[in-house]
């Protein structure tokens, strides 16, 4: 019997270990939203909720944005009694993307609140900027 539990609890640390060894933003994140152009990602926010990955932060993004185009924006919204609004920026440059993760809410948040954010992107300086806007993603902030 021991023998069992002992090989059961080696092999759940072997798998625990690799899948935490694997987690990255896009596979750590508890939602997301890509833009594509032309059949090809050019931005990606991610959102990780609560402590999910407290790597980047409490209730945090990573936004990036592929290199070529001339930036990519997050825009959040907390709907609460002080409705919290706020918005981050990246700027790649033709030859490199560019990433950058940030707390949207340190703070420990009980009962769990609504959390909505949507990306903008405006593929050249001339072009103007496309938002996903009108369909806002879902998450919350713990």
């Amino acid at each position: 019997m021991q023998r069992t539990i002992r090989r059961t609890l080696m092999t759940l640390a072997a798998t625990v270990g690799l899948v935490a060894g694997t987690l990255t933003p896009a596979n750590a994140a508890t939602s997301l939203v890509s833009m594509t152009m032309s059949g090809k990602t050019i931005a990606t926010v991610w959102y990780n909720a609560g402590t999910h990955n407290m790597s980047k932060g409490r209730n945090s993004f990573t936004l990036r944005a592929e290199k070529g185009i001339y930036n990519a924006r997050v825009f959040w919204e907390f709907w609460s009694t002080s409705d919290i609004e706020d918005y981050e920026n990246v700027w790649p440059t033709s030859t490199s993307a560019a990433e950058r993760s940030f707390s949207a809410w340190n703070r420990a948040q009980s009962p769990a609140m609504p959390i909505y954010y949507y990306l903008c992107v405006r593929p050249k300086v001339t072009d103007s900027e496309t938002c996903t806007r009108s369909n806002p993603k879902q998450d919350w902030a713990w």
